[in-house]
């Protein structure tokens, strides 16, 4: 799913958290950087370390 979120000029920070059940909060961050390809994050929720191997979050090229 694409989502716009109208950012003009890119996202410094970016929360994410799911309403409709139980989920994680996902924090993405222009320290840890936002670009096409695997994006690194924390769960906000987890003691768990800072996840590197997945893409789910791009910045649009309009």
């Amino acid at each position: 799913m694409d989502i716009d979120a109208g950012f003009t000029n890119g996202a410094a920070f970016v929360l994410i958290k799911r309403t409709d059940t139980a989920g994680d909060w996902f924090l993405w961050d222009s320290v840890r950087g936002i670009t096409t390809g695997n994006d690194p994050y924390l769960l906000l929720n987890s003691t768990a370390a800072e996840i590197t191997s997945t893409d789910y979050i791009d910045p649009l090229n309009a």
